[in-house]
């Protein structure tokens, strides 16, 4: 019989992944986290388990002490929920000192060499994908994905963010969406915490900030660095707050302005969005315990943490773009020197 199944239905008032991973004693144990979660999605797709709103698990059914199983519900005669719940995949959250980013290389001369530049800035603009960001609730796998786990990934000074994944661990359709993105760009946005809504009825899922990140592969991991404790707000955010609160659009996105233009470090955004959002926050937000599971039907701030593919409306696209053309530019387009 599952070890997972019979602590389940030990506790009739449901446990939530968090606290059967600690009953378990996995908490420490990556390997066995990603095999409970693997169990519970089958178990819940079985119609053997539930996630309940409270985002705690339970057993559907009890079964008979008799050695004959009972028969288990058919799926499809359970009250199905209008979306299906978001399951986040496990993963590490560390900090290491921070990579060095090389210089462009200089031509004879000492002097930058032109297309050198150019590629050097697009890299550093393709490495920050953040901009205005909104996505379905039916994406989630594809273009973005939440993970979850214990410890923190905001950088302190001179070090970077590490977010790791086991490949194995996480959707086929994610691992294909990175893999036809991997000639062109490993930048992605780490998006928390993660806001849920409706628009015209539907839910849509918007980080509230972002950080800017790369990814890479390192043997069968998927590794996220992330070189800066510098979180930008979402602007799909701030206006679908605004729609439902008395903020206006203008004065809530002054809340999280800072003076010098750069983004906000996590505690300085996390005062601010404890003050701004408070009545639509939804249990404790930390930023050191992501939830594992998050239901689109359920409205709200929830901390959260999940990986964003780029898309074509990130700040930095239209910059991209211009650096290309100019990079098919032959000597006779270029200004004379003065």
């Amino acid at each position: 019989m599952s070890l997972v199944i019979n602590t389940i239905e030990a506790f009739p008032r449901g446990r939530t992944t968090q606290e059967l991973f600690a009953l378990l004693d996995v908490d420490f144990d990556h390997a066995m986290r990603l095999r409970i979660q693997g169990e519970l999605s089958t178990l819940q797709k079985e119609g053997v388990i539930t996630l309940g709103r409270d985002r705690k698990w339970r057993v559907i059914a009890r079964r008979s002490v008799a050695s004959k199983p009972v028969d288990r519900p058919s799926i499809g005669s359970l009250p199905q929920p209008d979306n299906e719940i978001m399951l986040a995949c496990a993963a590490r959250f560390s900090t290491e000192p921070l990579s060095i980013i090389p210089e462009p290389e200089k031509a004879d001369g000492g002097v930058p060499d032109p297309n050198a530049v150019l590629r050097y800035y697009r890299s550093a603009l393709q490495s920050d994908p953040r901009g205005a960001l909104t996505q379905s609730d039916d994406r989630h796998g594809t273009a973005f994905q939440l993970v979850s786990g214990r410890g923190a990934f905001f950088p302190p000074d001179e070090e970077q963010g590490v977010i790791s994944i086991c490949l194995n661990g996480l959707p086929n359709s994610f691992r294909e969406a990175i893999q036809r993105r991997e000639a062109n760009e490993n930048a992605l946005a780490v998006g928390w915490p993660i806001s849920i809504g409706r628009q015209q009825g539907a839910p849509v899922i918007q980080p509230v900030g972002l950080l800017a990140a790369t990814w890479d592969r390192a043997a069968d991991n998927l590794v996220i660095s992330i070189p800066a404790n510098d979180i930008l707000i979402n602007p799909d955010w701030i206006k679908a707050a605004a729609r439902g609160s008395a903020w206006s659009e203008g004065s809530l996105r002054e809340v999280f302005r800072v003076q010098s233009g750069s983004g906000l470090t996590s505690d300085d955004f996390l005062g601010r969005l404890r003050e701004a959002g408070a009545r639509n926050i939804r249990g404790q937000l930390a930023g050191r315990d992501f939830l594992a599971a998050v239901d689109p039907s359920d409205e709200g701030i929830f901390d959260a943490v999940g990986l964003f593919l780029p898309t074509g409306s990130s700040f930095t696209a239209g910059a991209v773009r211009d650096l290309d053309k100019i990079a098919s530019w032959t000597s006779k387009n270029w200004p004379a020197p003065h």
